[in-house]
């Protein structure tokens, strides 16, 4: 019994090491007003191979679009339809590696009107060893700060 559960503590310990792990992260708007002026980091943080073919899709569930201070979400909010750009696809990702994409690439209102936005960033990958593609999906929505200014945080996914 001692012996499986060795065996099966390193099996599990070697999983766990070697699954692949894209993350997502959002960066602060340097402009504070303007969410848009922020990126999203998408990076490898598997250290031992690359991730190939990767490509991003994302998907606004709600916004919140007008004047005034009305910062609650909607209270209804449904997954769109994906959008993606060229230039976010077809990457190679090796250990460690990461690259930005622009929020306003995502979104598509004016800055100052934004008022709430819940979106999800899907990474679509394929591991070294894996012969096929594999996916992540985060979620993220806007809250607005003391300050003003509107920052990203991390949304459980329904």
């Amino acid at each position: 019994m001692t012996v499986f559960a060795a065996i099966f503590g390193v099996f599990t310990g070697a999983v766990s090491t070697l699954w692949p792990r894209p993350t997502i992260e959002p960066t602060n708007a340097p402009e504070a007003s303007n969410p848009f002026s922020g990126i999203f980091k998408v990076a490898n943080n598997t250290q031992l191979y690359p991730l190939d073919d990767v490509r991003i899709e994302a998907y606004l569930w709600c916004a919140k679009i007008g004047r005034g201070t009305d910062t609650t979400p909607p209270t209804m909010c449904e997954r769109g339809m994906a959008s993606s750009k060229q230039q976010w696809n077809k990457r190679t990702l090796a250990a460690d590696d990461s690259y930005e994409i622009d929020v306003g690439d995502v979104l598509f209102a004016t800055p100052s009107a934004l008022l709430y936005a819940d979106i999800s960033i899907k990474v679509i990958y394929t591991p070294w060893v894996v012969p096929y593609h594999l996916d992540k999906e985060f979620r993220f929505y806007t809250r607005r700060k003391d300050d003003g200014g509107i920052e990203w945080l991390h949304k459980p996914i329904d």
